[in-house]
C-alpha cells in the first residue's frame, strides 16, 4: 500500500504526471507601451475648496499604507506555507498524485478494487473487513491518519480481530525521499520488521535521506549489510512501481487512499468516517 500524498510521486517516477493543488489566477500582462511609457506629469491647478495635506499628514497615510502592504505579504506567506487559504474549519485531506482528477468520492464503490498483493499485513489473516491503504512516508497527510487515526483503528477494531491492515506503496513524484523510503520498508520487510520501520519512517517523515534510512534500520537492529546492499541495488523499485500500478488502476491519485472491504475512502478523514465504514462492513 503506497502521503501520501503524492503531497498533496516525490521524485519517483519522473515520467508520471502531477496534479498541483493550488490554483493560480492569470494577471492581463501590461503590454510593452505601458511598460516602458515614462510620462511628464502635467501642472495640476488648484481646485476651489480643496485643502492639500500637510507633508505630516501625507507621509502618515504612508506609513499606514506601508503597514498594510506588510501585514497581507505576511498573510500571503503564511497562506502559501500551510498551503493556501481555506474555507471555514475545513482542511485538506490529501495529497494530489498523477491522475486526471477524476476520484471516486468517499464511500463509493469502485469497478475493479485492488488486491492484497504480497504486501505488508497488519491483524488477523481471516478478519471478516480488510482495509487496503496507499500511502506516501512523505505526506504529511499520511502521517496524519498515522498519528491521530491509526491508533483508533488498531485498538478498537485490529486488536480485537475485526480487521486486518494491509499497506501498499504510493509514493507521490512531489516528495522526493518517498520511493527511497518505500523500499526501506519493503527491505525491513524482508527481515521481518515491515511495522516497526514504517511508524519509524512516519515518525520522522522529514528526515528520509538514504543516511536517516540506513541508521534506523540500526536502531531496529535489522542486519546493516543486508539492508544496505537491499536499498543500494534498488531490488524493491518494481515491487514498489507494482503497487503504485495497482493503486492507479483502482482509481488512487492521491494519499492516503484507503479500500475498505472494496469502498474507497480518500484523504486523512477524522476516526468517525472510518468507523461509520468499518461497522457497515460488518454489519453487512
Amino acid at each position: 500500500m503506497a502521503e501520501e500524498d503524492t503531497e498533496e510521486r516525490g521524485g519517483t517516477f519522473s515520467d508520471e504526471p502531477v496534479v498541483e493543488i493550488d490554483e493560480w489566477s492569470d494577471e492581463p500582462e501590461r503590454t510593452q507601451t505601458e511598460a516602458s511609457r515614462h510620462e511628464t506629469p502635467a501642472r495640476k491647478t488648484p481646485t476651489p475648496g480643496r485643502v492639500d495635506e500637510t507633508p505630516k499628514a501625507k507621509k502618515s497615510k504612508t506609513g499606514i499604507w506601508i503597514f498594510i502592504s506588510v501585514v497581507l505579504a505576511i498573510a500571503l506567506i503564511a497562506a502559501i506555507i500551510t498551503g493556501g487559504f481555506r474555507g471555514g474549519d475545513k482542511e485538506p485531506t490529501t495529497g494530489q498524485a498523477v491522475g486526471d482528477g477524476t476520484v471516486p468520492g468517499a464511500g463509493q464503490a469502485i469497478p475493479a478494487p485492488p488486491g492484497i498483493d504480497d504486501d505488508a499485513v497488519k491483524g488477523e489473516e481471516n478478519a471478516p473487513v480488510t482495509i487496503i491503504e496507499f500511502s506516501d512516508f512523505q505526506c504529511p497527510f499520511c502521517a496524519r491518519f498515522f498519528e491521530d487515526t491509526l491508533p483508533n483503528i488498531e485498538g478498537n477494531y485490529i486488536e480485537e480481530g475485526k480487521v486486518r491492515l494491509v499497506y501498499r506503496d504510493f509514493p507521490l513524484n512531489i516528495h522526493p525521499g518517498a520511493q527511497k523510503a518505500a523500499e526501506a520498508a519493503e527491505c525491513a520487510k524482508d527481515q521481518g520488521k515491515f511495522w516497526e520501520m514504517h511508524d519509524k519512517l512516519f515518525e520522522n517523515s522529514e528526515s528520509l535521506s538514504l543516511a536517516s534510512l540506513k541508521q534506523y534500520a540500526g536502531k531496529l537492529g535489522l542486519d546493516q549489510g543486508k539492508f544496505d546492499e537491499c536499498l543500494d541495488s534498488g531490488e524493491k523499485e518494481e515491487e514498489v512501481m507494482k503497487d503504485f500500478q495497482d493503486g492507479s488502476r483502482s482509481g488512487v491519485s492521491g494519499t492516503p487512499t484507503f479500500f475498505i472491504n472494496g469502498q474507497m475512502i480518500v484523504g486523512a478523514q477524522p476516526y468517525e468516517v472510518f468507523e461509520q465504514a468499518i461497522e457497515a462492513a460488518l454489519a453487512a
